[in-house]
């Protein structure tokens, strides 16, 4: 399990919920007239280039339709907000094949890591967290576990202590597990690839491993100053759809 550094200024109630949550007509798309979605913009898979959705504040709500599709090896996208002031934050994750099972994580771009991941096996996935100061940017970012589609992504902002409740929360936990979830060391350094000389090699292992399984390898070089670059390349003689 992986350990919140005390510089981050989330606090993270992940109330991973183990049932759906309410959504539609009560919170979601409100003050939205003709199309009540924004929509993803490739690429936003790594933290360099999460789609910008601008300032989040209180009673502002969030509909992203996004895909994880299972022709290239889309395991990330990101979105990045800025919060206009201390803000507690819903997520709710929706998959258009319910036999899907994308998960979500909260990215904090000033520590460089996850500070939370709800990655239960329900349908939708629904998250709690809070922002505790104006200004701080965050990324959302949906993950696959399995699965492969379309998804729609709802995020709904309120005041500190007053936001709508994820139904039937489970426990209070900077990261839950269940139904024996993978680690996201591995990811991390997938969607912060700076990180990626620091993985261990289980964590290189587990990533190589889902990189295979989709059709691909991966070249990874280190220039002289220790920049990172990662290159995927189909294996010869597979598809990747």
């Amino acid at each position: 399990m992986r350990h919140v550094s005390h510089a981050s200024k989330f606090a993270v109630l992940v109330l991973a919920a183990l049932a759906a949550g309410c959504h539609g007509e009560d919170c979601h798309g409100c003050g939205y007239e003709g199309d009540p979605f924004v929509y993803e913009d490739e690429p936003n898979d790594q933290a360099c280039c999460a789609n910008d959705f601008g300032t989040l504040a209180p009673y502002e709500s969030l509909a992203i339709r996004g895909s994880l599709p299972a022709s290239v090896p889309d395991f990330f996208d990101g979105f990045a907000f800025h919060s206009a002031q201390a803000i507690d934050v819903r997520v709710e994750l929706v998959s258009d094949d319910p036999h899907a099972d994308f998960d979500v994580c909260i990215y904090d771009p000033l520590i460089g890591d996850y500070v939370a991941c709800f990655e239960t096996a329900a349908h939708p996935e629904v998250g709690l967290f809070s922002v505790l100061e104006a200004g701080r940017e965050v990324h959302v970012v949906v993950t696959p576990y399995s699965g492969a589609g379309g998804y729609t992504l709802y995020v709904d902002a309120f005041p500190i202590s007053l936001a709508a409740p994820a139904t039937d929360g489970g426990a209070i936990a900077v990261q839950q597990q269940s139904d024996g979830r993978r680690e996201r060391a591995h990811d991390l350094a997938d969607y912060h690839p700076e990180v990626a000389v620091s993985e261990s090699e289980v964590e290189r292992f587990a990533r190589v491993a889902r990189l295979e399984r989709a059709g691909y390898v991966e070249l990874i070089e280190v220039d002289d100053q220790g920049e990172v670059r990662r290159t995927r390349l189909p294996i010869l003689g597979r598809t990747t759809d």
